[in-house]
């Protein structure tokens, strides 16, 4: 082994990490190729898929991954939706009382 090789970063350095890399609509496919092969350099436990539905993704985060990487539509007040136009998440509004603390 030389020298160099020694301290190059190995494949797989953070074992027994499940992630899951998904995306609610099938226009992300590159993305979700790009990212989910990243992710796979570094976690050998890198699961890649197309979810039709916010059921499908919540019965996926039953399977309890530690790292959840989701690819979806924000719109301009923060707002995600699936591809059927389902809400998965809507910001909160803060009061400044909220804020300061």
């Amino acid at each position: 082994m030389g020298i160099l090789e020694f301290f190059q970063k190995k494949r797989d350095e953070v074992h027994g990490t499940r992630v899951l890399v998904c995306a609610f609509d099938n226009r992300f496919d590159d993305i979700l190729k790009v990212d989910s092969d990243i992710y796979r350099r570094y976690y050998s436990a890198t699961t890649t898929e197309l979810l039709p539905s916010i059921q499908a993704l919540l019965g996926r985060l039953e399977q309890k991954y530690d790292i959840v990487h989701l690819i979806a539509d924000v719109t301009e007040n923060g707002t995600i939706r699936d591809a059927n136009g389902q809400q998965i998440w809507e910001p909160n509004s803060f009061s400044e009382d909220v804020i300061r603390m």
